[in-house]
């Protein structure tokens, strides 16, 4: 079951010259970067960070995988995507998807939690969030 568009976002990746490695394509931790922008960008949406820091909570990252399929270069345009496909009780699951002109460049999942930041502890969503999750869902 896949939610609707308020928890995706597509954007065009602008490629710096410090992003590409000594053999010419963008570095494999560039990726990881990347993935922090889209999914900053993506819980804006609906679970804004500054809401998040003034109740001493923060989004933290579990796992990261990510697939490498094709090279990205200097002037190549990619676009990314990322999602939420799926949320179980305090585990967000995010897939996101690098292309260069259509083309599969690389694919990743991320897996976050909700921490307290007092405690250390995970946390569920805030008040009516998991509620607006089950709604949204399509």
């Amino acid at each position: 079951m896949s939610f609707n568009k308020l928890f995706s976002i597509t954007t065009k990746i602008d490629i710096k010259p410090y992003d590409i490695d000594a053999a010419g394509h963008v570095n494999n931790t560039v990726y990881v970067r990347w993935l922090e922008d889209l999914r900053i960008r993506l819980f804006e949406g609906f679970l804004p960070i500054n809401e998040l820091l003034n109740q001493n909570q923060h989004l933290v990252v579990t796992s990261t995988v990510i697939n490498y399929k094709k090279q990205i270069s200097l002037n190549d345009n990619p676009v990314a995507f990322m999602q939420l496909i799926r949320f179980d009780r305090v585990i967000w699951v995010l897939n996101a998807e690098f292309r260069v002109t259509n083309s599969l460049a690389a694919f990743a999942e991320q897996k976050c939690v909700v921490v307290d930041l007092l405690t250390n502890k995970i946390q569920k969503p805030p008040a009516g969030l998991a509620e607006k999750l089950k709604y949204e869902r399509e």
